[in-house]
């Protein structure tokens, strides 16, 4: 965790409906469970979709009241992105909604933010690299297969998501 990813869950925790939103993506998988690079920036999933944009207001209102510069990049019903600063550095925070499926129940961590547990971390960075083949989902996905055979990740991929095509995951590979 770079200092500001710190200074904002330390500031995140204290509100709320904090605990309906987990953190996932690139920085939950490297920091929780694989250690295998650096991730910039903070996502935060839900899915309780009528949360997201009064939630929204909440991180912005907090966030300032904690000497965080704040800009609202996007704030749509489903998705919200912010920029924050506090000194020479920034942090991007994305509030977004996901499919209720899980196949295991976040888990609470020493920050005090509940996190995406790795079963279902996986498989979303399976869906990421499906749907948006960027070279930190090529990464992630390395490590995640020196841990784990790929067969049966794509079981659970399909499960979770059945528009999923193993003909086009081949393609974007």
């Amino acid at each position: 965790m770079t200092p500001i990813q710190e200074a904002f869950l330390s500031t995140f925790v204290a509100l709320p409906d904090q605990p309906h939103f987990y953190l996932t993506g690139g920085t939950a998988l490297a920091e929780f469970y694989l250690g295998h690079r650096l991730s910039l920036d903070l996502d935060f999933f839900t899915a309780e979709e009528a949360l997201i944009l009064p939630f929204s207001h909440s991180v912005e209102a907090i966030a300032a009241s904690h000497g965080f510069e704040v800009s609202v990049t996007r704030r749509f019903a489903t998705f919200v992105e912010f920029l924050l600063r506090m000194g020479a550095e920034t942090l991007r925070v994305d509030l977004a909604l996901d499919s209720p499926f899980r196949f295991e129940p976040p888990v609470r961590s020493e920050y005090g933010v509940w996190v995406n547990s790795f079963q279902d971390l996986k498989v979303d960075k399976v869906l990421a690299y499906y749907g948006r083949a960027e070279p930190r989902d090529a990464v992630d996905l390395h490590f995640i297969l020196r841990e784990e055979p790929l067969d049966p990740l794509l079981a659970l991929t399909a499960q979770k998501d059945p528009g999923f095509d193993l003909y086009w995951f081949a393609v974007a590979l």
